[in-house]
C-alpha cells in the first residue's frame, strides 16, 4: 500500500507544482495538496479504508486548481 502510494503521490505532486512557477510556500504546498484531494477518483468504501481516493494524475494536471 503506502510504499507504492508514495512515490506516486509525491510525482503527482511535483507535477502539479511544476504548471506555475510561484515561489515556494506553507499556502502553495496546501494548495498542492487542495488539488490533489479535489481532482481524486471516490473510491468505494469510503475515508476509513482509502484515504481520499485514488489519485488521478489526468485531472490534477489539467483541471483548473484554485491558488495555483
Amino acid at each position: 500500500g503506502t510504499s507504492m502510494a508514495s512515490p506516486h503521490v509525491a510525482g503527482l505532486a511535483a507535477l502539479i507544482a511544476s504548471r506555475t512557477a510561484a515561489p515556494r510556500s506553507f499556502a502553495r504546498v496546501q494548495a498542492i495538496e487542495a488539488c490533489m484531494i479535489a481532482t481524486a477518483d471516490p473510491l468505494a468504501g469510503g475515508a476509513p479504508f482509502f484515504g481520499r481516493g485514488r489519485i488521478n494524475a489526468q485531472r490534477a494536471t489539467t483541471e483548473s486548481c484554485p491558488g495555483l
